[in-house]
């Protein structure tokens, strides 16, 4: 399924009760995207992030299960 034309609806549709939805899902992808590309090529270690990236990306990164 396309993200792209979703609404807040369609984002924030939880599968479960317990279940992450499908913007956070989308979100955490993005910040797993972001702190790669920081540790492959800004060759950082894993975690050594910019206070900057960390207070923006560091919750979608957390979701939990």
């Amino acid at each position: 399924m396309p993200v792209k034309g979703m609404t807040v609806e369609d984002l924030d549709h939880l599968v479960e009760d317990k279940a992450n939805s499908i913007g956070a899902m989308l979100l955490h992808l993005a910040a797993t995207q972001r702190f790669y590309q920081i540790h492959m090529f800004k060759v950082k270690k894993w975690g050594d992030w910019d206070t900057a990236d960390s207070k923006e990306w560091n919750v979608a990164s957390n979701l939990g299960d």
